[in-house]
Parts: structure tokens; C-alpha cells; sequence
């Protein structure tokens, strides 16, 4: 009976996996048809009153956080991807964390909003908050296509200009001034440092900015948003399988590829490579885990924020 039921849930799970994979590209093609039912959000900022605006400082850097691949929603970050942004905040003084948008749709339609699978994946992110994690995981899976479609020639900068478009009207709601002189910075986790990447090229042209994007144990692809980035910051542990992964899968990684867009920033110095000793990729051991403690004693998310900080500063 038990056997009957695992094998079952696998099945539903491997069909699962096999349906979004095939629809992974589509919804970036029927967003940008206008077929979606998802209304794309405009760019435009909403207006902002022009005393309120004069007596409060423009925030510099504006800080916009891409989620890893566990995000469901804009509206909803994971716990401790929440606590360890309210860490980072004080660290950086003048700045503002935007924290969200969805970085895995190019509507910026979180999976719980206004979609015709909502409530599956409502229903999934229940049976994750129970610690059900085989069927929840699907989640993961979905984001991780979403990734790929990032990083795909093909259907990659469809994806990356929708994405670009919500980051553009989130960061300036926040208080970015197009044209100005104040430091847009992506940081992305896990596959939103891809996204990041990707959507560069098109935040340069959307507000005309250079981006300095900030990789936390992402899974980077050659992209060619490298040749687009003020900077990239790339923080990795030593313990990162997921990040390991990335160098491998991606030709473009490799060192014999060095007319690759990955080997040319490198070699230019505007991509810097900046190990955090101990430290995994998700929890338990990972770069937000409040439990994991480094051999001085320190929490792996104190040195993880200060490391993230000391970029900013030094950029």
C-alpha cells in the first residue's frame, strides 16, 4: 500500500516535471503575443508626490533582490531570505532593498497570482510549508526551467526584456531616477543572478544605467549581459554543488572558452570571483542558514551581508 502510493506520487511528480519543462518557453512567447491573460506591467512609475519626493533623499544604491529558484511570489520570500535582507539593510547605508519581484516570469506574475494553475501552486506551497517536499519541490523545478529559458539564445531575450521591464518599474517606484547619477544593483541568488545578468542589456536601454549585478552562488551562464554589466560580483562557497554544476553544464565556463563572453569579463576584471569559505548553496550549511557558524564563531548570513556590503563599498 505504501509502495503503491510513493510510486504513485513519483509518477505524478516525473509527469509534472516532464509538462513544465515543455511549457517552459511558452509562457515568455504568449506574454510577449499578448495572449497571456497576464497584463504586463507598465514601466512608468506611479506618481510620486513632488514634496514628499524633495524632502527625502534619492536612496543610492537602489538594490533590487532576485530570489533563488525556491521564490512562489514577489509578495512572498522565503523566511530566511527575509531575515538575512533585514541583516543587509543596515549595512548599507542610503540604500534601498527592493524585495519584490518575481524574477521567473516575464510578467512578473508570481505563481500564486493571477494564473490558470494558481491553485496548484498554492496547493504546493502548503504542502511545503507542512514539509512535504516531493511534490513542492516541483516549484523548484519550475523556476529552474524558467532559468534555463533565461539562458537560452532563443527565447532569453524575450524573457529578460519582461523581466527588465518589472525590475525598471520596481526601482523606480522605489525612488531610481532614469538618466541619473544612482547605482542600480542586482542582486540575485541562486538562478535569479542569471536573470540578472540576462535583463541587464535591457535595464541599460530602459533607464539608461549601467548595472552592477551581485551573484550569490548563481548559476551563471556565458551570457551575454556580461559584455552589458558595469560589474558582476560573483560570491560562491567552496561546499556550492549547485553553483559547480553551472561551470559545467555551461560550455561558455569552461577556460577553453576564451572568447566567451564569461572568459572576456573575467579577463577585463569586471567579473571578480569572491570565495566564502564553508558555506553550501541551500540550507542546512548555506549562505543564509542562521543556524551554520563559520570556525570564528561568526553566522554564515552575518559574513555572507558583510561580504555583499563591502562589494557596495568598494564599487
Amino acid at each position: 500500500m505504501i509502495l503503491d502510493l510513493l510510486f504513485t506520487l513519483i509518477g505524478v511528480a516525473l509527469v509534472g516535471v516532464f509538462i513544465i519543462g515543455l511549457l517552459a518557453p511558452v509562457e515568455s512567447l504568449r506574454w510577449w503575443s499578448g495572449f497571456s491573460g497576464e497584463e504586463a506591467v507598465p514601466l512608468a512609475a506611479d506618481p510620486v508626490d513632488s514634496a514628499d519626493e524633495a524632502s527625502q533623499p534619492a536612496p543610492d544604491p537602489v538594490v533590487v533582490y532576485l530570489s533563488g529558484i525556491g521564490s512562489i511570489s514577489g509578495d512572498e520570500l522565503l523566511a530566511e531570505e527575509a531575515t538575512f535582507l533585514d541583516m543587509l539593510q543596515p549595512l548599507i547605508p542610503g540604500a534601498v532593498i527592493v524585495r519584490d519581484v518575481f524574477p521567473y516570469s516575464a510578467a512578473g506574475v508570481g505563481l500564486t497570482g493571477t494564473r490558470v494553475f494558481s491553485r496548484f501552486w498554492q496547493l504546493l506551497d502548503r504542502m511545503r510549508l507542512r514539509g512535504d517536499a516531493l511534490l513542492s519541490s516541483l516549484i523548484n523545478v519550475r523556476n529552474i526551467f524558467q532559468v534555463a529559458v533565461a539562458a537560452d539564445p532563443r527565447y532569453g531575450p524575450i524573457f529578460a526584456y519582461g523581466v527588465a521591464r518589472v525590475i525598471a518599474r520596481e526601482a523606480c517606484r522605489a525612488g531610481f531616477q532614469p538618466m541619473g547619477t544612482q547605482r542600480l544593483v542586482l542582486l540575485g541568488y541562486s538562478g535569479g543572478a542569471q536573470v540578472a545578468v540576462s535583463a541587464a542589456p535591457f535595464l541599460k536601454r530602459l533607464l539608461g544605467t549601467s548595472v552592477h549585478v551581485i551573484s550569490l552562488g548563481g548559476v551563471l551562464d556565458s551570457d551575454p549581459g556580461l559584455r552589458v554589466v558595469a560589474r558582476l560580483d560573483h560570491l560562491v562557497g567552496d561546499k556550492d554543488i549547485m553553483e559547480k554544476i553551472g561551470r559545467i553544464v555551461y560550455p561558455g565556463r569552461w577556460p577553453i572558452a576564451r572568447a566567451s563572453a564569461w572568459n572576456a569579463a573575467r579577463s577585463i576584471g569586471v567579473v571578480e570571483i569572491k570565495p566564502l569559505p564553508g558555506m553550501a548553496h541551500n540550507t542546512p550549511g548555506g549562505y543564509m542558514d542562521p543556524n551554520a557558524r563559520a570556525s570564528s564563531g561568526e553566522l554564515f548570513p552575518e559574513l555572507t551581508a558583510r561580504a555583499i556590503a563591502g562589494t557596495l563599498h568598494t564599487a
